[in-house]
């Protein structure tokens, strides 16, 4: 059987690359054409390039599996813009944001650091005992049943909720964490809104209902978990005070 011919690489002619790179870049009509001709890059060539070059710049982090779902939010709202001036520059402004948003929370991607103050280990420990002060009960039910919680803990941290919600919930709740400057602080409020949320669930079940009902989001609400996540930061101050 003859192998079939690629017409959408074939189409694209070395003049027209040549053309396309000569032209200015404050052109509206370029940006138009642009966007009529075919290309090779998909959003994984993309993000395989960024994921790249941080590795390259910071070979102290490297790349860390999750990372990729990290830049994945940012990717989508730069690439989904509708101002034709940005179309040029994804890429480019997709390495800065996602480079900035790393150097805030790198410390959780590099195993040396686990147990220092902004290491995973730590977060999870401070996790472990605000739940303790909010509802020893609880508490208390998932240490009888051996269950840790870095065992779902951890993607939260890590993922930034991006596995547990789909697209457009991921990015309502990145609009309220990435406009604190404690980023982690309230994602510890956010983790404990979803386990309280799951409370009647987990107190309810052994380890291995705990496990299933504690990662099943079908019901949780953004708005909601947001809310309740102010709530109890808000009751954590009073309490300091």
């Amino acid at each position: 059987m003859p192998a079939k011919s690629n017409k959408h690489i074939h189409n694209i002619k070395n003049e027209d690359i040549s053309n396309n790179a000569d032209k200015k870049r404050n052109e509206p009509s370029y940006f138009q054409d642009l966007k009529n001709k075919p290309t090779f890059d998909t959003n994984a060539d993309l993000m395989c390039r960024i994921l790249f070059i941080y590795a390259k710049k910071f070979p102290e982090v490297r790349y860390i599996q999750g990372m990729n779902e990290i830049l994945a939010p940012i990717l989508y709202c730069f690439s989904n813009d509708q101002n034709p001036y940005f179309y040029l520059n994804v890429e480019a402004d997709t390495y800065n944001c996602f480079e900035n948003l790393m150097n805030e929370i790198k410390d959780i991607f590099i195993r040396s650091r686990d147990n220092t103050q902004t290491g995973i280990q730590t977060r999870i420990k401070n996790l472990n005992m605000i739940l303790k002060f909010f509802d020893k009960d609880l508490y208390n039910h998932l240490q009888n049943e051996k269950v840790e919680l870095q065992y779902f803990a951890f993607r939260w941290y890590t993922l930034f909720f991006t596995q547990e919600f789909e697209m457009p919930d991921v990015l309502r709740l990145w609009d309220s964490l990435l406009s604190e400057d404690e980023k982690f602080d309230f994602i510890n409020m956010i983790c404990l809104a979803i386990i309280k949320f799951k409370r009647q669930e987990i107190l309810q079940n052994d380890f291995a209902g705990i496990m299933m009902n504690i990662q099943n989001f079908e019901k949780i609400e953004v708005e909601n978990i947001i809310k309740f996540g102010l709530d109890l930061r808000a009751e954590i101050n009073r309490n300091s005070v």
